[in-house]
């Protein structure tokens, strides 16, 4: 900068030579523009603009810093109304202005306002269809009423409960209601199934609740344990929404499985004593208790449907490994197209070419700040492609050694100067000599001379209960940036960086030896320089350190700390300071899902055969359970790698519903089979159960697919696919199965009982004695003691020798 200014003075003064021949129309005038780029922009702001304004002048930016957090949804809502009842009354729009708002709030604020508004449709469209579906199964509104009680009696206890414990819901745990309702469907279905059948054998109502609970309901206690057993584990995720979501949804689901059998039960109790007639509509029609011939052409040939099955379910999962499921990363892909907001995020980011949302280091100290800033200016090479630019009240503070080299300039420039008098200059010139002359003068400043307008932008708020020094960290991502977010969080997630500052050395250099050319950001120093502030920082008093503008923690430092041996090691000493913003919190999300994914789903998987082994005694019996539940997750991960549909953040929380359906309709058929140990018979009673109970709540997440935010559609895509695989699995490959296993074991006691079976208690006395039928025989075949099914076999066996010998 000097020699461009030499050589303009040089110039002016031989044009007030007299003697001057101008030989040439050729005028000198220095170009500073490449300086002027270097030092005039912070945070990609002009320091000389009062406001900011984008390069080409077409956009003004006014940056509100609330006082409350992001989070805090009644907080958003009312600074929201708050700044655009101020705007209205501006009436900015009449003069041709457009406003817009966006930033970590307002889009926080849009996410949730959309997911408010794609619930009420989404609630209606899943009330109706389910209706449908359960007036089709049952024919009879009453029913439909039952159980819309006993299901809104659990879901407000759970709310309420959640009201006390957690206290709100957020926009992971604002499906919940979803599944509460379907399993709490699932299990009233299920009760109303068996006490129908337990009510036409012998129309005694309280004898039929006890072995409606005795044997459906166990099973589904079951049923209710292997899905907790799934939310359990998110309930211990670092993420506050995951952990919250298992919480609510594991007592959730036991609430709502005990509200479906005993408000059940307490309504059909008080509707028989008040309304007796209406005992006749529990009863099964003749129709209802004939199997159909459908079911013994379909199971005729188990071996050959089990192949045919699982050579299905293998083409299927062959998918899974090519192409394979991925994960979307990218956050943009959960939300609403076109959203203002995000339009408006991206066009800041186009116009300033900077992101409209810095991520902030919190420290305690001054040293701190000036030791990270130091460290992330220039950016480093190994996260520049992550970070644009670090700001920091040091922006404002060149380090002592730098500003007393440049007032050394300085000074030669007023040297410079002498000879420039103002009759030399043209009169456009010298109305700028009192300005020049006043900054070639400027004196060596402090931290404390900063003016207070831009050190409060780096400090705590006024009232604020934390206290610390802001360094700010511009991105060069978005929050639906996926893997480029990964690569921000690894590089600017936590930073470990030297006490000691280059600025510091730097310092302690030229004030050793003051004739050498500072740089500020020079970290690579000859082994005499090494050595030179290596014995600066050994001998130096606190006084001379003090007068060099160290600060006093940096000082006590050193002084605690030395002698030191080497460079390396005085510089070996760290601070560790996290980087904090909501590009951090989506990418911390990110992390946490990729490291509990895989875990949570083996935890869960664990627990579940537990469970299993534990009711069943067996585990036999608890791998046949498990078929639709494995089996499932492989066709639907496979169909969903056909149909390239993705995993994301917020469709993963549909796999413990799928893991509960998968299991349960497993459970629900082998508890039935053990009754009878008569496949067709169970898929006969326990089928149509099944089927209603599981499309019904597969017609309540389908209806999530007309929401326009692609998160909860792509929940609604991943939950029917998932909860309709297991279904099909479930219906086909487990009586197949149960057939083979136990086909030599039809006429014998099963080797060990399941929880809930032994033998029945006597009818109570004010029985009505029911006609002859299949259910009575079957009845007493299904209680004759072991006793007698022995000496039974052994009269067969000797009436076959006899026939023989004969």
């Amino acid at each position: 900068m000097r020699k461009r200014v030499k050589r303009k003075i040089d110039e002016e003064v031989e044009r007030a030579n007299p003697f001057f021949i101008k030989l040439s129309d050729e005028e000198y005038n220095p170009d500073f523009s490449d300086i002027l780029s270097k030092y005039q922009k912070l945070a990609k702001r002009d320091i000389f603009d009062e406001y900011n304004i984008s390069p080409d002048k077409g956009m003004l930016i006014f940056l509100i810093k609330p006082a409350g957090s992001f989070t805090d949804i009644e907080f958003n809502i009312a600074l929201d109304k708050k700044i655009k009842e101020i705007v209205a009354e501006l009436a900015l729009d009449k003069n041709g202005i457009q406003i817009g708002y966006t930033g970590t709030y307002r889009l926080h604020l849009d996410d949730y306002e959309t997911l408010m508004a794609a619930l009420k449709p989404i609630a209606i469209t899943s009330v109706i269809g389910i209706a449908v579906l359960l007036l089709f199964f049952f024919r009879n509104p009453l029913f439909i009423l039952i159980l819309l009680v006993s299901l809104l009696s659990g879901i407000l206890f759970s709310f309420g409960l959640t009201t006390i414990v957690i206290g709100q819901l957020n926009s992971v745990t604002s499906i919940i209601a979803s599944i509460l309702m379907g399993l709490g469907i699932d299990y009233g279905i299920q009760f109303l199934y068996r006490f129908r059948e337990e009510f036409t054998r012998d129309q005694d109502t309280l004898r039929s609740i006890k072995d409606t609970i005795y044997h459906t309901g166990i099973a589904s206690f079951i049923s209710a344990l292997t899905t907790t057993s799934a939310f359990v584990v998110l309930a211990f995720s670092e993420f506050r929404g995951f952990s919250e979501f298992g919480i609510i949804a594991t007592y959730g689901i036991l609430i709502i499985a005990v509200s479906m059998y005993g408000v059940t039960a307490l309504q059909i109790t008080l509707l028989f004593r008040l309304f007796p007639s209406l005992k006749n509509k529990f009863l099964l029609s003749a129709k209802e208790q004939t199997t159909s011939p459908l079911l013994y052409r379909f199971y005729k040939k188990p071996g050959l449907l089990t192949l045919v099955v699982l050579v299905i379910v293998l083409a299927i999962s062959f998918f899974n490994f090519n192409p394979g499921i991925r994960f979307n990363y990218n956050g943009r892909d959960l939300m609403v197209d076109n959203l203002d907001s995000v339009n408006l995020y991206d066009e800041i980011g186009d116009r300033f070419d900077i992101s409209s949302d810095p991520q902030v280091i919190v420290v305690d100290t001054l040293e701190e700040s000036e030791a990270v800033f130091d460290y992330m200016t220039p950016v480093p090479e190994e996260i520049a492609g992550s970070v644009d630019q670090v700001v920091s009240l040091w922006n404002f503070v060149p380090p002592k050694g730098q500003q007393r080299a440049n007032l050394k300039i300085l000074k030669q420039l007023r040297s410079d100067m002498k000879p420039v008098k103002a009759g030399f200059l043209k009169p456009e010139q010298r109305k700028y000599l009192p300005v020049v002359k006043k900054y070639l003068n400027v004196k060596e400043y402090s931290l404390s001379e900063v003016p207070i307008y831009f050190s409060s932008q780096f400090t705590e708020v006024k009232g604020s209960k934390e206290k610390g020094h802001l360094v700010f960290i511009y991105p060069k991502v978005a929050l639906w940036h996926g893997q480029k977010l990964l690569k921000f969080f690894d590089a600017v997630g936590e930073l470990h960086y030297p006490k000691l500052s280059r600025r510091v050395l730097n310092t302690l250099l030229y004030d050793s030896n003051g004739h050498i050319a500072v740089d500020p950001i020079r970290d690579r120093w000859t082994q005499a320089e090494e050595r030179l502030i290596v014995k600066t920082l050994n001998t130096y008093s606190a006084l001379q350190f003090k007068n060099l503008g160290l600060l006093d923690g940096t000082i006590s430092f050193i002084l605690k700390t030395r002698p030191f041996s080497s460079l390396e090691q005085a510089r070996s000493h760290k601070y560790v300071s996290n980087t904090a913003g909501s590009l951090i919190l989506f990418a911390n999300l990110i992390k946490i899902v990729q490291k509990e994914g895989v875990t949570a789903f083996l935890v869960t998987l664990i627990l579940v055969v537990i469970v299993l082994i534990l009711f069943f005694r067996g585990i036999v019996p608890a791998l046949i359970s498990l078929i639709p539940l494995v089996l499932g997750i492989f066709v639907t991960l496979g169909i969903m790698a056909v149909f390239r549909v993705q995993l994301n953040f917020m469709n993963v929380l549909v796999f413990p519903v799928i893991i509960g359906y998968g299991i349960q309709n497993g459970i629900y058929i082998y508890y039935r089979f053990r009754e009878d140990h008569d496949v067709i018979r169970a898929m006969s009673m326990v089928g149509p159960a099944i089927i209603a109970s599981t499309l019904t709540t597969l017609v309540g997440w389908s209806s999530l697919l007309i929401a326009d935010q692609k998160g909860l559609k792509s929940i609604g895509i991943v939950a029917s696919i998932g909860i309709a695989s297991s279904l099909i699995i479930a219906l086909t490959l487990v009586p197949a199965i149960l057939e083979i296993v136990y086909r030599s074991r039809k006429e014998e006691e099963q080797e060990s009982k399941p929880v809930g079976f032994g033998e029945e208690e006597p009818n109570s006395s004010d029985a009505v004695e029911p006609p002859p039928s299949r259910f009575k025989t079957a009845e007493v075949s299904r209680t004759t003691s072991p006793k007698k099914k022995s000496a039974k076999k052994k009269a067969t066996t000797s009436n076959k020798t006899a026939a023989k010998k004969k």
